[in-house]
């Protein structure tokens, strides 16, 4: 077992290497998690294989800007994960799937997969701080695809839903990523003041973190802004240093991003012969990687500018090649498309019934642990009740005792009324901690069984028999009800004894009556005494709610609380109501299956 605890522990200290080195940009990254894998394959540890698959998956992406096989552990992944319950993993798969699938120019399924790891985590009840994370970042990565066909945000939208997310769970990073990606969306509606703005907010952010290759990244947007505001110098001078940081990292996908942008530069400034050569030297690298996407709009650029210099023949050749890739993207879409279409849908079938029972074992372990949570409280308090609260309340009860029998016949009014009061306080107290101890009992573990209820209060009429005497007492013939026995005395109990209390009549009237239909029991409590004005109808049933001076109703208050805890027990519900005598009819309404769930 150790060895097993231990070869787990070595596994997952590779899977965090990985993931520190990716961040770096380092080659080494791919060994570690190889390795990872390896081991993870030997253990027969699912968990952890999924985990290797998908660093390895992030390093041929956003180290080796190798798409397609990240694609391919992608998908493995995936397969994998979908036997988990790992709702993160799945998310940063198909996050990252997306990433690949827009690199190579598949727009329509990129977003596909962004929108599809949305759904699944918002449609968890309940988020931690992980799922937050990623879906701020699902967010973000969403609004990249704003020059394709959004569904339902616009590339805006999308960024203040993710800044809103990182702002509220403090992630500086994914607060970075977001200003970088703001700023890049004002560039575009040339908005350039304030994109400088958001993209230097966002070079401190990266500054704080130490992250030194994305402190590049958005150096590289940073410096075209200065250059649209006219600032050639501080431009190029931050186009180059963002080069030369990526070119140390060698991350061939985000150095082609320089040259664009330093292509973008030159050609803003007139020079249209430095912009060429840089084109050229991203048109290279992005045809090794087999970016489509950015390769389209090299070639595009390329159009322009050599159609700006005169060679309206090589600008000719470009626009081809720039309609020519933009086909093959629509093309490639469309094939894949329909090749995938059949194996998504069994897929996406599967996925939603194993989503589907992931939820509700989700929603039944979230319930009981709320609820042995609840009663954990409550036994907790019960014990505080009948131990730490009563003792200091016995020994004041004693010392009053004591003095009130030094005092003796003391001559002083005052003295003996503070007595009084004292000693009402002291027993009114232990009248509440009785009462809460009483209502925490609710919560004790239940012995249900066959109740007859006729006999029942028959039981409760014998305790009342003297409060009863020339009382008129009617009870219809009632059921017999599979629940706990201690639990209906008590509710009918509360229920009799307040239609005595709160009954000054000289006749008093109590009726217990009956109605069943196909799924009910309806019982009635009816009563002529003083009644419960409207408004506090569901108030009474709050613990330690009273309408009454003590002086006139004696009492704590908790009997109807009890009540209504003991009728929720079997889901059944009770009401108040007037009745013709001027009097309170508690309704009672017990559903006939509610027992097998409650007690079953």
């Amino acid at each position: 077992m150790n060895s097993v605890v231990t070869l787990e522990k070595n596994i997952s200290h590779l899977l965090d290497r990985a993931e520190q080195l990716i961040k770096i940009q380092s080659v080494q990254a791919e060994a570690t998690a190889k390795e990872a894998l390896r081991l993870a394959t030997e253990s027969q540890n699912l968990q952890l294989q999924a985990e290797a698959l998908y660093q390895l998956a992030s390093y041929y992406s956003r180290v080796a800007s190798q798409f397609k096989l990240s694609i391919e552990y992608c998908e493995q992944a995936l397969e994998i994960s979908n036997s988990l319950e790992d709702i993160v993993l799945q998310a940063r798969l198909l996050r990252l799937l997306g990433m690949n699938e827009n690199y190579l120019g598949c727009i329509e399924s990129a977003q596909e997969h962004f929108q599809e790891a949305i759904r699944l985590i918002e449609n968890q009840p309940a988020r931690n701080y992980q799922m937050d994370e990623e879906l701020g970042f699902l967010y973000y990565y969403n609004s990249v695809l704003h020059k394709g066909p959004l569904q339902k945000d616009s590339v805006q939208q999308c960024l203040y839903k993710s800044i809103e997310i990182f702002e509220r769970i403090g992630n500086k990073e994914g607060l970075a990523r977001c200003y970088n990606m703001l700023a890049n969306h004002l560039n575009e509606l040339k908005n350039h003041k304030e994109a400088l703005h958001y993209h230097l907010k966002a070079i401190d952010l990266f500054e704080q973190l130490k992250e030194e290759y994305y402190v590049a990244v958005v150096q590289n947007n940073a410096g075209y802004s200065y250059c649209e505001l006219g600032d050639f110098d501080k431009g190029f001078e931050m186009l180059f240093r963002s080069l030369r940081t990526k070119q140390k990292f060698g991350n061939q996908n985000s150095i082609a991003n320089s040259y664009i942008h330093l292509g973008m530069a030159y050609k803003l400034k007139g020079n249209l012969g430095e912009s060429m050569k840089y084109f050229h030297h991203a048109e290279k690298i992005l045809k090794e990687i087999n970016s489509k996407n950015d390769l389209a709009t090299v070639y595009e650029f390329l159009s322009d500018v050599y159609a700006e210099s005169g060679d309206f023949k090589k600008g000719y050749e470009y626009h081809i090649l720039f309609d020519k890739t933009k086909d093959e993207m629509f093309n490639f879409e469309k094939a894949a498309a329909i090749m995938d279409a059949q194996s998504r849908f069994e897929l996406e079938k599967k996925r939603k019934e194993a989503e589907m029972l992931r939820q509700k074992n989700k929603e039944i372990e979230m319930y009981a642990h709320q609820l042995e949570i609840s009663n954990n409280e409550l036994k907790q308090f019960a014990h505080v009740a009948s131990h730490d609260l009563k003792e200091p309340l016995r020994q004041i009860s004693n010392y009053i005792h004591i003095l009130d029998k030094n005092i003796g016949n003391h001559s002083d009014s005052n003295i003996k009324s503070y007595m009084e009061f004292i000693h009402e306080g002291s027993k009114r107290m232990f009248l509440l901690i009785n009462s809460l101890l009483e209502f925490s009992k609710l919560n004790e573990e239940l012995n249900p069984e066959e109740v007859d209820l006729n006999n029942l209060i028959k039981e409760i009429q014998n305790q009342f028999t003297a409060n009863l005497q020339g009382c008129y007492f009617h009870v219809d013939h009632l059921p017999v009800i599979y629940a706990d026995k201690l639990h209906l005395y008590r509710l009918f109990e509360n229920l009799v004894s307040n239609a005595i209390k709160f009954n000054p009549s000289k006749k008093k009237i109590i009726r217990i009556e009956y109605n069943e239909n196909l799924d009910y029991h309806e019982i009635r409590v009816v009563d002529n005494g003083i009644g419960i004005p409207e408004e506090y109808r569901e108030k009474v049933f709050e613990i330690f709610q009273r309408l009454h001076p003590r002086d006139k109703f004696p009492g704590t208050g908790i009997g109807l609380a009890i009540c209504k805890k003991i009728v929720e027990y079997l889901k059944g519900k009770i009401t108040v109501e007037s009745n013709e005598y001027g009097g309170s009819t508690f309704l009672i309404s017990l559903p006939k299956e509610s027992v097998a769930c409650i007690y079953g």
